[in-house]
């Protein structure tokens, strides 16, 4: 018949392989622990990885448009400097159609205009033309005068000089009266930066 030995002794050894075991067990665990963290930092890794080759190939695409639009750019800085020439060269530059406009809305319909000459930053003008109605030309010469009342951009209109056409003139279809006109402005109200 089998005995069960419990001296002291075999207790001791039963316990330290219980002991070993437990300790087997445990860094078994730790072991498994520390590979699944290894794993999941060399998955980290991979992805991180991944993402940062995606992000330096956009950013060497984003480079490269950028070299690209470095000349649109430089074309669209030269506009921008060339548009702020440009105005502030408008701004001292004379506007004409008031100018023109006033002219021929106060003029008379049948005077026809041969010469204009215009020296517009001394605020002068020198007209001559053709009418068949002197008094309609002179009742629109009064019209030109800026007068209180009644503005026009003309501070001085009158007649030079009118003469009657010739026989040769009239037979080049210009009939009536040659006149000669001379006409003050201020250039200042001309100008467009105003």
């Amino acid at each position: 018949m089998a005995t069960i030995n419990l001296a002291p002794e075999t207790r001791y050894v039963v316990e330290q392989k219980r002991q070993r075991r437990v300790l087997f067990a445990i860094s078994l665990g730790i072991g498994l622990l520390l590979a699944l963290l290894w794993g999941a930092l060399f998955a980290t890794r991979a992805i991180v990885g991944g993402r940062l080759t995606e992000t330096t190939n956009r950013i060497a695409t984003v480079e490269t448009e950028i070299a690209q639009l470095e000349s649109v750019a430089e074309r669209i800085t030269l506009f921008e400097a060339r548009t702020a020439a440009l105005k502030q060269l408008t701004k001292t530059r004379l506007g004409w159609d008031p100018f023109l406009k006033e002219i021929e809305r106060l003029l008379p319909a049948s005077a026809v205009l041969t010469t204009l000459s215009v020296q517009g930053h001394e605020g002068a003008v020198q007209l001559t033309g053709v009418t068949p109605d002197l008094d309609l030309l002179a009742q629109a010469l009064a019209s030109l005068k800026d007068q209180t009342g009644h503005a026009t951009l003309f501070s001085e209109a009158s007649l030079r000089n009118a003469t009657q056409q010739t026989a040769e003139a009239a037979a080049n279809g210009l009939s009536g009266y040659l006149f000669n006109l001379k006409l003050t402005f201020d250039p200042l109200r001309l100008q467009l930066g105003q």
